[in-house]
């Protein structure tokens, strides 16, 4: 199975009006077909939702731990590293 096939499994397209201003008629958005619980990595989780916010706070302790053990030098902060994300 391809990447793109395993992508189209997991989302269903929906097909929205596109933002005033954008120049578009229409966006596409991506829901997961998945509503239910997920496992991921030998965890489960009750929403994909639920593993986005974990999965982020996961790595914005890693982040907040690097930043600590290297004291201070300088490198973009823990908040834009997450909000990139």
């Amino acid at each position: 199975m391809t990447k793109r096939e395993r992508t189209q499994n997991m989302f269903e397209e929906k097909i929205v009006p596109a933002e005033s201003g954008s120049g578009r008629l229409f966006d596409i958005h991506y829901e997961p077909k998945n509503k239910g619980p997920i496992e991921c990595l030998g965890i489960r989780f009750s929403s994909d939702q639920e593993r986005h916010e974990y999965f982020i706070k996961q790595l914005r302790q890693g982040l907040e731990e690097l930043h600590a053990k290297l004291g201070g030098v300088p490198f973009t902060t823990v908040e834009e590293a997450v909000e990139r994300m």
